[in-house]
């Protein structure tokens, strides 16, 4: 989404691309920077691919589990692999992994399949090591930074989810959780 609210305001990118107006002034892109190497590219786009497709198999796992819907994730990853929209090869890997978990009890996100949970871990750094490139050098990579972020909440027991909690509950009295009691139970405090 941030990619294409960005495309979509050229002006306003080129009137804060530079000179003392500029959206926190100085920094300069001019500094020439060594380039990446392809294999390290190509690392943190499959990273993030992975986080993508778990991060929405998750969501459709957790409706599924909430809603009883009784669907099958390997078969939804099948049908897409079909489409001509998200088809990719990666779908491939992605059914066989949903499928060796078949009769047992549905596989919450797809990182924590084992395949998967090794290969995110080898691409890992080549992730990391491309988004600080992209802020040492000013670039907006949004997808590939939120990639990481989701990698990273992903492996906290917890963190900033359990955070967003108690500001919700700040701004609006949502309610918590709270992790020394049933999960069962909501909590609300009356904020200073």
């Amino acid at each position: 989404r941030l990619e294409r609210t960005f495309s979509s305001l050229p002006s306003q990118a080129t009137s804060t691309s530079g000179g003392s107006a500029s959206v926190g002034g100085g920094g300069s892109r001019e500094r020439p920077r060594p380039l990446l190497p392809n294999a390290t590219l190509a690392d943190a786009l499959l990273f993030a691919r992975i986080c993508a497709y778990a991060q929405g198999l998750g969501i459709i796992h957790a409706a599924n589990v909430e809603r009883g819907w009784g669907i099958d994730l390997a078969r939804v990853a099948s049908i897409w692999r079909g489409g001509c929209i998200i088809r990719a090869k990666l779908l491939d890997s992605i059914v066989a992994a949903l499928e060796a978990e078949a009769g047992k009890e549905a596989l919450p996100n797809l990182l924590l399949s084992a395949h998967f949970c090794e290969r995110v871990a080898g691409l890992q750094a080549g992730a990391r090591e491309t988004v600080v490139f992209a802020i040492v050098n000013q670039v907006a990579a949004p997808a590939l930074s939120a990639a990481v972020a989701y990698f990273d909440g992903m492996k906290e027991g917890r963190g900033g989810a359990n955070l967003l909690q108690a500001q919700r509950d700040f701004f609006g009295a949502h309610s918590y959780q709270r992790v020394d009691k049933p999960s069962t139970e909501r909590f609300s405090t009356q904020w200073e």
